[in-house]
């Protein structure tokens, strides 16, 4: 499953900056954990882009499907 996310933070007031932000403990413990494999975050969409190029450049190229037209009947 492949989503779009944007987020943000609301700022202080009408043309101020958003308020800081209290700083966070890094737990060591976490930081040695291998990251998880399945959760990749892309800056920009070109970014993306290129990661899904890369990931499907072994895929065949899939056209589109047509239905199959029946022969229209003649009358005899």
């Amino acid at each position: 499953m492949r989503i779009r996310i944007a987020w943000g933070r609301r700022r202080a007031a009408e043309g101020e900056p958003a308020p800081v932000l209290q700083a966070v403990e890094q737990d060591p413990e976490a930081l040695s954990r291998p990251k998880y494999p399945y959760f990749r975050v892309y800056d920009s969409e070109e970014e993306a882009l290129a990661q899904a190029a890369l990931r499907n450049r072994d895929q065949p190229a899939v056209s589109p499907v047509r239905p199959i037209e029946e022969p229209k009947k003649t009358e005899s």
